[in-house]
């Protein structure tokens, strides 16, 4: 049966078939049965179906009572949840013994028809899971017997490794002892090698077999074992009967449950053996050290002899043979002046307490230049427990610091490009709130000098206000280009003309002791590029160089080449992508540039010059321009010995130069016209503006008044002159509004920086037309007639 169902056991009394008929009314999708019989029930209960069991008092009759069917159930180990239908007077104390399993439950007269069915239904989800559940636990009990077995066969495995293994092996347990660690396991191996039963040495300490004379190095050497897990020491180990034995012995430090443990694997060799103190270094090993740029070394520190084995003509140039007939300071002058001081340290440190040293330093090749090395050595005490030798590898790690190095370049690059990107967002808002500033103050000063007949002296000084707001207009302008939100057009152009024609102006105003060096390539190919904007980054570099060397003089050299970018080149700066390239280099004799400069020389309003000399603009805006044209900006600068500015912008093959169309209309008309700003004094502007010139002019600050206008009386107005950011709304959201009122409504947004809605969305929007700030009347009158006349010819 898949269906889960419910088993009715009711009496034969008046209330025979109401659970029946409730269940039946109440779960119209479930089976309901009903059963008369005590071995009906039974042969229910022991079903595999999925079901649950309702079981009224009535039911109970001779020969049996509620405790002996309970019992029954339990014998016929039936897993079937039973709802027990009982007797308000029943007694509580004999429920329990109803109970077959912890999914039983009771239900006490009068009956709910509700909680009767919601009973029920809650034991038939439990059911509907069982198969589920039994499933799961007959998975997990063959993952559990499965594992273990391999428990089993990894601990005999263990066994008989640890036992078959040819050196001595024994496990202690840190801390395990009053007096010291225990030995908690030992082979037979080391038993034999010290003559002693394993149940004696288990009885011992780890320090009763090793040699009094070497105890305090190898508690030295405990003492590091927390921190760097694992070490090796050559001692003296004593047997039974006092013999001494060399031994060599590696150690390695791990935990189980908390518990802190030593395993000991222990070589006992006689003196000559290979690997042993004052031996020859094994074929074996000298192959292995030769494949891996290794050098393994030995210098025994009483005869100053040094034996070697391995690369040693890849790190320094110089043969074994020369490098073993070098005495310590010759070897020591081999090392870079700056890191020979701390290897000296730390050797001395490792020394005094028979330990190890790490360190990474540089190493002189015979060519002249400094190998990146890594040395890991280790003290080895003689019989007296004295230092006897130095043993060690050095290993060639030069590709993976120049690899980091890399990295780390690449790392700062990236901060200094999040860096820069944050302070272009905060740059580009505050260049929108000046825009809207200027476009009040230049438009309504302008008209004020058109309109004024006043006294002379007033009229230059509002002529003086326009100038400044201008100058201001322009600093504006270089925000934006730091920031690179400009969106200034850019075309197709041979650059070596823009960087020829910037020497040109240059040469007239340097100082004759200053020399420009032009290596200017007239081959390179062209970059799509604002003409105006890299005019302004070669000024800003060749006035840089020029002020570096304003004191002495020197030379100013400009370069322009074509160059191709690598793909290593391109994954060590990832500012650039592999491909064709423009490089410009321009590069000064000056004074450079200090280190605790560099990292800020692009950021905005950072100088270094005095009062008057600069607004620490210049730099940040030339980042600005060649980041905007996917370009990227690198120095190179040497205090004392001048500064390289190395700019790349990517090269194209094309040729082609939009035609950009004149308009030449009549700047007045008689149109009604919308002007929606935020902003009083640009609503002011506009309304003195263009009312002069006939133009009937409506003005609101709130765009939701404007639409409720609009909807008003959609024919009203012949054209729409919007701000893009204002309170509530959008200029773009404002003019798609306008249009499904409107279709054919033309449409000006203002903006106080061009790139904050791009032309696609403006089309979408149904803008015509995108009008930066700030603005003078005679612009703004000239994009009216160009949007009206071309709404009259549409």
């Amino acid at each position: 049966m898949e269906q889960p169902a419910v088993i009715v056991a009711e009496g034969k009394g008046g209330r025979r078939n109401s659970l029946q008929r409730i269940l039946e009314a109440q779960l119209p999708d479930t089976l309901v049965l009903a059963v008369t019989s005590t071995e009906a029930l039974l042969a229910r209960a022991q079903s595999d179906a999925r079901q649950c069991l309702v079981i009224d008092e009535d039911f109970y009759g001779a020969p049996h009572s509620p405790e002996s069917l309970a019992e029954k159930l339990r014998e016929a180990r039936s897993t079937h949840p039973v709802l027990w239908v009982l007797g308000r007077g029943s007694d509580p104390g004999a429920r329990d013994a109803l109970f077959g399993n912890a999914r039983d439950d009771f239900i006490l007269r009068p009956i709910r028809p509700a909680e009767l069915s919601r009973r029920v239904a809650r034991m038939l989800a439990m059911t509907s899971r069982a198969p589920e559940l039994q499933q799961a636990n007959r998975v997990l009990a063959a993952v559990v017997e499965e594992r273990s077995h391999d428990l089993y066969e990894s601990d005999e495995r263990f066994r008989l490794l640890f036992n078959a293994c040819i050196d001595g092996v024994c496990t202690v347990a840190l801390g395990g002892d009053k007096e010291g660690d225990q030995i908690i396991e030992v082979n037979s191996q080391l038993c034999h090698a010290l003559n002693y039963p394993r149940e004696e040495i288990l009885a011992m300490l780890p320090k009763d077999l090793v040699d009094p004379h070497h105890i305090k190095a190898m508690n030295a050497r405990l003492r590091t074992l927390a921190v760097e897990k694992q070490f090796y020491i050559e001692t003296i180990l004593v047997t039974r009967d006092g013999q001494k034995l060399p031994a060599a012995i590696t150690a390695r430090h791990f935990s189980f449950s908390r518990q802190p443990y030593i395993i000991f694997v222990v070589h006992f060799r006689a003196r000559g053996e290979a690997g042993a103190p004052g031996s020859d270094l094994d074929d074996v090993y000298r192959t292995y050290a030769m494949q891996t740029g290794q050098v393994m070394y030995e210098y025994t520190i009483p005869t100053d002899k040094l034996r070697l084995s391995g690369a040693s003509l890849q790190i320094t140039g110089l043969s074994i043979d020369v490098m073993e007939s070098m005495n310590r300071e010759a070897c020591l002058a081999l090392i870079h002046p700056d890191d020979r001081k701390e290897l000296l340290h730390r050797i001395a440190k490792a020394a005094s307490t028979l330990g190890e040293f790490h360190m990474q330093y540089r190493i002189r090749h015979t060519s002249g230049e400094y190998r990146h090395v890594e040395d890991l050595g280790i003290v080895v005490p003689g019989e007296s427990g004295e230092p006897m030798s130095i043993c060690g590898t050095v290993k060639d790690v030069t590709d993976r610091v120049r690899a980091e190095q890399e990295e780390r370049i690449m790392e700062q690059e990236l901060q200094h490009s999040k860096r820069l990107e944050s302070l272009g967002v905060l740059a580009g808002g505050i260049a929108h709130d000046f825009n809207n500033i200027l476009a009040a103050i230049i438009g309504l000063t302008d008209m004020s000098i058109q309109e004024l007949t006043g006294p002379p002296d007033v009229v230059e000084d509002l002529e003086e206000s326009l100038r400044a707001a201008h100058r201001a207009k322009d600093l504006v302008k270089q925000i934006l280009a730091f920031s690179r939100q400009t969106g200034e057009e850019h075309t197709p152009v041979y650059l070596h003309a823009v960087v020829r024609e910037a020497l040109g102006l240059l040469r007239a105003s340097i100082p004759t002791s200053i020399n420009i060096i032009d290596n200017v390539d007239t081959d390179t190919g062209m970059v799509r590029a604002n003409p105006t904007q890299m005019h302004q980054v070669v000024m800003n570099y060749c006035t840089n160089g020029v002020q570096a060397m304003s004191e002495k003089g020197g030379t100013l050299e400009v370069r322009l080449e074509n160059v191709e970018i690598t793909r290593r080149f391109a994954a060590a700066h990832p500012k650039l992508h592999p491909g064709p390239y423009v490089k410009l280099t321009v590069a000064d004799k000056g004074r450079g540039i200090e280190p605790v400069h560099m990292r800020r020389i692009f950021d905005p309003f950072y100088t270094t010059k005095g009062p008057g000399e600069g607004t620490g603009m210049g730099l940040a805006m030339v980042y600005g321009i060649v980041a905007d044209h996917g370009g990227a900006v690198f120095v190179d600068s040497v205090l004392g010995h001048g500064t390289e500015f190395h700019t790349y912008l990517p090269r194209i093959a094309t040729t082609d130069h939009a035609e950009a169309d004149s308009v030449d209309s009549p700047a007045t008309g008689r149109e009604s016209i919308l002007v929606v700003d935020d902003e009083r004094a640009i609503r002011r502007f506009c309304q003195r503006s263009l009312t002069p010139l006939g133009y009937r002019v409506h003005s609101t600050g709130e765009p939701q008044v404007a639409l409720a206008d609009f909807k008003r009386d959609p024919s009203a107005y012949d054209l729409v002159i919007t701000d893009q950011h204002m309170p509530g709304m959008t200029g773009d959201s404002l003019a798609r509004r306008l249009r499904k009122v409107r279709p054919d409504i033309p449409i000006i947004l203002f903006t106080g920086f061009s790139s904050e809605i791009s032309e696609e969305t403006a089309r979408e929007a149904g803008i015509e037309e995108i009008v930066p700030k700030p603005v003078l009347a005679s612009q703004l009158t000239m994009a009216i007639r160009r949007v009206l006349e071309t709404a009259h010819r549409d």
